[in-house]
This record gives C-alpha cells, structure tokens and sequence, in this order.
C-alpha cells in the first residue's frame, strides 16, 4: 500500500470542517418518503411561450391542484395526473388557437417536509398506468430550495416517468447546505389541452413504492495499492467538544500495513509522546478522544453509485474504543460532510453504498476513536484486522434498524423489522450511559438526561447487531 499526504493548502482548507465530522454525518439510516394521497399536497403552476424556445412566461403558486389538473384518490392511495385543461379558453388567442391549446404549462403536484432538511432521503413510489397521449411528459422530482424560496433552486433532482414500474429518486440533501425547504412530488408538463380531449389525452397513476436497490457502477475496497491517507481529528474527554485536526502519519495513528491486503487498526499511541506533556497525557493516561482516520480519497467516484466492501477479520479492541468503515462525502467547498459507516464486526463483510453528487469530494476507509493511548497498553488494547470482501458471502444485508430523531433531544425512537432484543448507548468514552431490553420492534429511549454530544447505539435484533452514533442536543 502507498501512503499518502493531502497537498497542505488543501488539508488546512479541510482541517476545520473534518473536526465537525460528528456533529455533521448521515448514519446508515437512510430516509424513504414515498406516495400517499393523504398528505397534504401542494400545487403551483409555470408556463412557457408555444413555441421552438418556449420561453418562461410566468408561475402561479395558487393555481388550484384540481386546476392542474391533479387529482387524490385516499382510497387506493394513488395520484392521478392529467394534461391542464383549466387554462384554455376557446376564442381567447393567449391560451388557444380555438382548437388546441396555446401555452406549454408545467403542472407542479408536490409535498413540502422541511423536516428533510440535512437528511438522506429517496423519494419512491410507483407507476401502476400511463395512458397520457404523446406530448406529455411526467417527472418525479425532489426540490431543495433555500429560505426565502429564491430561483433557481438550490437543487432539483429529477426521473421521468415513462413506464409502468417503481421509480426511485434519491438525494444526499446534506450536500446541499443552503437548503431550508424540501419539496418532492411530480411536474407534468405539456399543451394546455382542450376540455374536449379529456378522455383520447389520458393520465398516469402513480401509487406508494419501495425504493429500488441502486444500480452500483463500480466496487471498491482497500488493497495493496491502495494511496492511504493519515488524518486525526482529537477532543476533550467530554468526546464532543473539539480541538483540532490536521493530516498524521498513517504509521503514527497507528494503522499497520499488512502484505496481504489487511490492515491492523490500532488505538493512537504516538499522540502520548512520553507521558509528560499534560496537554496529551496526565501521566499514566491519555487527556485526549482522538479520532485516527486512514483513508482513501477518489473524487472520480463522483457522479456515481459506488460500494465500499471489506471484511472484518479480527476486533479485539477494548471497551472504550470503537473502529468503524466509512464513507465522507464533501461537497465541492469542503463546507459540508455526509458520513455514513459501518461497525466492524468480527467474521462479517460490511458494504457501504453511495451515490456522491458530481463534484464532490469522495473518502473511503476506517476510524478508530477512543482516549489516545499509553504506549505500555498496547497488547492490552487490541486491534481491529480487516480486510479484502470474502468472496463467498454476496449477501450484505443487515439487520435493518432506523434511529431518529438525529440530533434528538428527549427521546430517541428505535425501529427494526425484528423484536429488539437490546439497546446499549454508550459516549465516546466507553461508558455505558442507556442500556434497554425493549423486546418489541419499536423502542423509546428517553434521553433527556444524557449531557449534549455524540454518543454510540447499539442495538441487538434477531441476533445481528447494529451500531450507528446520534447527536444529543
């Protein structure tokens, strides 16, 4: 493996942000809104010169969603969407030519949830028919906009839908920082028609759907070839009140580089030095939660759905430590961070999939957290080995578990599709702070008490286990 240093202007750039890693990442948990006609559906309309450019003319935030024409049907949970007839008026030239219509309108049917806003979200559903005539075209769509609503959007993210089958737009709106307001639903868009046509024009009905699994593009792990980077990010003991970060020796974290395509992930010892600098040892202990990343950085990968695999082949490290695989995506400024991990669980692959946004800053590989260590522990504090995929095992899937709110501030909802056996928060000190038996699929933990700052859930279903951080407000 080769190691390697981030260019120096480009590590201080980063420095301060990648110190904000825990209060700013995505966990695996990943949020699916889908279709349901009894939310509350929002409408707008916009239209556009009929002709070669079709200029935009104009937008209408109170056109009616019956007007669109749109229409609910609560009872087999479904969203028909029509051509616009409401704008046509036979005889007037600015909307007909007396037989056809004359403006080209872009129906917008959509839901608003701001409380998408910094999430992972994959908006899903299903086209159970398409009768519309040529002409009309329907996209899904997610909108980011900003707070006072400005044009262009902050972002758009859009799939057209022409045949019958699920549809799956996902979007990492944490990338997109500005955003304060989050809408997803459907644009229609074509000839503001003839009422007379109604019936030859058709519809598409749209129903709720499971998201797609997404197609991968490429598989990546870590290797014998592998450019390693070394960078550090370090605490108080407190493990959530940062100090400073910058780029460290991938040897000095202390990460091993094995010949056979493994690494031996280590708690940091070098930070100790010989005991008597007070800022990093009190003597006998460390005085700091250093987190020790070894990583690989490929913006090529943006742009596209990528998995990072590996597999955990050994984890000895002591309570108090943990080591996880990760994925950071930053965006182009470095300015904002989405992370999502895995824990590394002895005898078991692990498979991160991600789809970063063109332009984005794209990091791979593992971290171990814990108090920065006395150097005459390190037989007793273990290590974690991993390592390259087992080729027998294909099947990734865990236990499926959803922990939310994130930040929570009160309490901290638990879901599996399992009954949970168990529930252990610890902080980043190790330190057993929430331990719950809920023996159900859903469990409330009050967390009220817990002082503001990261903390570590496991939670144990079925016999699988999972492990994900939250931040306490």
């Amino acid at each position: 493996m080769k190691v390697k240093q981030l260019l120096k202007s480009k590590a201080l750039k980063a420095s301060a942000l990648l110190g904000l890693s825990l209060l700013s990442f995505s966990g695996n948990a990943q949020t699916n809104v889908t279709v349901d006609a009894n939310d509350t559906w929002l409408s707008a309309m916009l239209w556009f010169t009929n002709n070669t450019e079709q200029t935009y003319e104009n937008y209408a935030g109170d056109w009616p969603l019956a007007d669109l024409k749109t229409t609910l049907n609560t009872t087999d949970n479904t969203v028909s969407l029509y051509p616009n007839y409401s704008a046509y008026t036979a005889g007037d030239p600015t909307w007909s030519n007396g037989v056809l219509g004359n403006k080209i309108m872009l129906a917008l049917s959509y839901v608003q949830d701001d409380a998408l806003v910094g999430q992972n979200i994959t908006f899903s559903g299903t086209v159970v028919s398409n009768t519309l005539v040529a002409g009309y075209e329907v996209k899904a769509f997610v909108k980011l906009l900003d707070a006072n609503y400005s044009s262009p959007p902050v972002a758009e993210i859009t799939v057209v839908l022409d045949e019958e089958g699920n549809f799956t737009v996902p979007v990492n709106i944490g990338q997109y920082p500005a955003t304060a307001h989050v809408q997803y639903g459907f644009m229609t868009r074509g000839l503001n028609a003839n009422p007379a046509n109604e019936a030859a024009y058709g519809k598409m009905v749209i129903g709720g759907g499971e998201p797609e699994e997404p197609t991968v593009d490429t598989t990546v792990s870590i290797d014998n070839d592998s450019e390693l980077i070394g960078y550090a990010n370090w605490f108080q003991l407190d493990g959530t009140t940062y100090i400073n970060g910058g780029t460290w020796g991938v040897d000095a974290l202390k990460t091993v580089v094995n010949s056979n395509n493994t690494l031996d992930l280590h708690p940091n010892f070098s930070a100790y030095g010989d005991g008597t600098d007070a800022e990093w040892a009190n003597g006998a202990i460390g005085t700091r939660v250093f987190e020790g990343n070894t990583y690989v950085q490929d913006d090529a990968l943006a742009g596209q759905t990528f998995s990072y695999t590996g597999h955990t082949i050994s984890n000895t490290l002591a309570t108090g430590y943990t080591a996880i695989a990760f994925v950071k995506i930053f965006d182009a400024n470095y300015a904002n961070l989405v992370m999502t991990t895995e824990e590394l669980v002895p005898g078991e692959n692990f498979s991160i999939v991600a789809s970063p946004a063109a332009g984005s800053h794209v990091q791979y590989g593992y971290s171990v957290t814990g108090i920065n260590a006395n150097p005459s522990q390190e037989a007793a504090l273990g290590f974690a080995r991993v390592g390259q995929a087992t080729a027998a095992t294909v099947d990734f899937t865990k236990q499926a578990v959803s922990v939310y709110p994130n930040p929570a501030t009160s309490v901290l909802n638990v879901t599996a599709q399992d009954n949970i056996d168990g529930v252990q928060v610890f902080n980043l000190l190790g330190q057993k702070v929430i331990d719950a038996t809920p023996n159900q699929t859903t469990a409330t933990i009050n967390v009220s008490g817990l002082t503001a700052g990261v903390y570590i859930v496991n939670t144990t279903a079925n016999g699988k286990q999972n492990s994900t951080r939250f931040i306490k407000q």
